[in-house]
């Protein structure tokens, strides 16, 4: 079986890292799998694209024009939003390399155009990492339920026009994937397949839930002091660990209500929070010694982040899944989130981390003060790290898309 997976990046970004996993997952168990990328970061001899400088620049220069059009909405509020309008068809490549099954992950910033399905010689799996897929161009469409019509007026443009260029993408897309058969889904979790059962454009094709996967041989539970002295972290503060891509400018992260929840915590021991996937700030805004680490993109890092902590938020407004969330309850740090989207879907309440009512500060923040003073912290380690080998193992993902694949072919009369 030879599978090939479409990405605009390889290890940059998580839906990126999720298809890397699930590539490096699918090679473990002796699958031909390939990723194409608009520009590689990684070293993996089986993902193709440009690695050079000129690749970056390139990918940079795709990522600003497919934006351009966006200027003309000056009210618009700055959560991600794609067209994929430029030319950018890539069945060729797709269609020599000839896979048996092409899977389609986040493929924005200008790197894949959708005509480019109507070409394809093989079945394709569409994995919606956000809302992209579904709608007029939001990759997260928060309270917006547009999508389940037709996009139009769309608040996050700030437009006061049905027919604006959100109502031109989803239309286009209704139109590409009404003339398609060959079209597959599969979603990391309940909430995304539920978008997908009531969008449009995708309610017809079948689909799958798998959750996304990771290498559970290096997400694994650690001695803490030992990564906290690697860290240079101090060993009598209790630590609360937050991270995500761009974690402060992201509205969407939940950078805001973390802030909240803090400042109405009251504990008895030294506190400090711990944040990845930021610059550190002019100030500190929150109530407590904070120590920033940027970008973190390796994951021995992270390993040694997730063991340090004693407790990982993750105060998202929307998630497809929630990578971050997986990767502390592999290492046995239970986790804090809000009771929605895809989160529901990796914490179990109270048994290995805490889901608080959506969006209460209040709650997310008795939440967090729960798990730093339980009195059986081992038992909520020991289920965190049991849900992840139950579930989340790269492998085990890697396994339900190869029986998933395998039906595909089979109905197919391969």
């Amino acid at each position: 079986m030879k599978i090939l997976h479409i990405s605009s990046y390889d290890i940059y970004g998580g839906a990126s890292r999720a298809a890397f996993r699930l590539h490096t997952g699918m090679r473990a168990i002796g699958i031909d799998s390939q990723m194409l990328v608009m520009n590689k970061r990684g070293g993996d001899a089986y993902v193709l694209g440009n690695d050079k400088n000129s690749g970056k620049i390139i990918a940079k220069m795709r990522q600003i024009c497919d934006r351009i059009p966006l200027f003309f909405y000056k009210k618009r509020v700055h959560l991600p939003f794609s067209l994929n309008w430029l030319p950018g068809d890539i069945s060729r490549e797709i269609n020599k390399l000839s896979p048996d099954i092409t899977v389609f992950h986040w493929i924005n910033d200008g790197f894949v155009n959708l005509k480019t399905l109507k070409k394809l010689q093989m079945p394709a799996v569409i994995m919606p990492h956000d809302s992209w897929f579904f709608t007029g161009g939001c990759h997260i469409h928060l309270e917006c339920s547009g999508f389940k019509k037709n996009c139009g007026h769309c608040p996050q443009l700030g437009s006061r026009y049905v027919y604006d260029i959100s109502r031109c993408i989803f239309n286009k897309k209704m139109k590409i994937f009404s003339g398609l058969k060959n079209i597959y889904t599969v979603t990391a979790s309940d909430f995304m397949n539920d978008c997908l059962r009531h969008s449009p454009v995708f309610s017809r094709f079948k689909g799958q839930v798998i959750p996304n996967g990771l290498d559970i041989s290096v997400f694994k539970p650690a001695e803490k002091k030992i990564c906290r002295s690697i860290l240079n972290l101090p060993a009598d503060m209790k630590i609360i660990l937050f991270g995500a891509l761009n974690a402060q400018s992201d509205y969407n992260k939940g950078y805001d209500l973390l802030l909240d929840a803090l400042k109405k915590i009251k504990i008895n021991k030294k506190l400090m929070l711990c944040v990845f996937g930021a610059s550190e700030p002019l100030y500190n805004p929150f109530p407590y010694p904070c120590r920033y680490f940027g970008q973190v993109h390796e994951d021995y890092t992270l390993t040694l982040l997730y063991n340090a902590a004693d407790v990982m938020v993750v105060p998202s407004r929307q998630e497809g899944f929630g990578q971050t969330a997986s990767e502390a309850l592999a290492c046995g740090t239970p986790a804090a989130a809000f009771n929605s989207t895809g989160l529901k879907d990796i914490i179990d309440h109270r048994q290995n981390g805490y889901l608080a009512a959506p969006f209460s500060t209040e709650d997310l923040a008795f939440g967090i003060k729960w798990l730093l003073e339980n009195k059986q912290p081992l038992f909520l380690a020991k289920k965190a790290r049991a849900k992840a080998e139950k579930e989340f193992s790269h492998i085990t993902q890697a396994g339900r898309y190869m029986e998933f694949f395998k039906n595909i072919l089979s109905s197919a009369g391969n």
